[in-house]
């Protein structure tokens, strides 16, 4: 049973706990959103995750582009290349996601959400680092002069022949060859294949006869780029 007396104390009291010490602004009551009561088992699992969302990014871009191949910057650094001066800037580009989760799955400890949300995230940075990529390279392309027209060249083998006279191809510290990637859609790699299955014995000593002779112009680039650094490759 509670008195006339007793609802006048809660007042006071609620009163009293609405009124911020030494400042006499009153302090409104608000419920806590933090769904995790344990900060250490939060903490854990936020860096875990963040993790998981790194590898995933990782995988999606070596993809495309090898590891080695990837450069990493710190935020506030500009981005250059002194090794490139004529390397083409396509400027910063963001990929972006959105994850949300369902307040029953998290008060089930549902965890195969996460798994769900795992693949939505793969799929999503995958489609836009792809897409990029892309862009990236038919942008340079273009203000390079490095296009082909297979139309214009009559066939797909003469148009494959001028473009292995646009490439270099690389070759790494112990003068092994990089060959470089064709990347082709469905109908146009279908094309090509037909077309090299029916390639005449010259147009093949053509291609074969340009090929050598990029990699051994990689192989002086390479020789000539060791000889700027003293001592390259010498045992320590």
């Amino acid at each position: 049973m509670t008195t006339s007396a007793d609802k006048e104390d809660l007042v006071h009291a609620d009163q009293a706990a609405a009124t911020e010490m030494g400042t006499g602004q009153k302090k409104r009551a608000v419920r806590s959103k933090t769904f995790f009561v344990d900060t250490l088992a939060a903490e854990s699992f936020d860096s875990a995750f963040v993790s998981k969302l790194g590898v995933i990014r990782s995988r999606a871009t070596s993809d495309l582009i090898p590891q080695k191949n990837i450069q990493r910057y710190t935020h506030g650094a500009s981005v250059h290349h002194p090794a490139a001066t004529k390397l083409y800037d396509g400027g910063t580009h963001t990929h972006s996601t959105e994850i949300t989760a369902k307040y029953q799955d998290l008060r089930e400890h549902n965890v195969s959400a996460l798994t769900k949300t795992f693949a939505s995230v793969a799929q999503s940075m995958s489609e836009q680092i792809t897409a990029s990529f892309y862009r990236t390279v038919s942008a340079s392309c273009d203000e390079n002069g490095q296009v082909v027209d297979a139309k214009a060249h009559g066939s797909l083998i003469d148009a494959f022949e001028v473009m292995m006279e646009k490439l270099e191809i690389s070759v790494d510290s112990q003068g092994n060859p990089q060959m470089p990637e064709l990347r082709l859609g469905t109908e146009a790699f279908d094309k090509l294949i037909n077309a090299m299955e029916n390639i005449t014995p010259e147009q093949d000593a053509r291609i074969k006869s340009i090929q050598t002779r990029k990699i051994e112009d990689g192989r002086v680039r390479e020789a000539a780029r060791q000889a700027r650094f003293a001592n390259y490759g010498a045992a320590k």
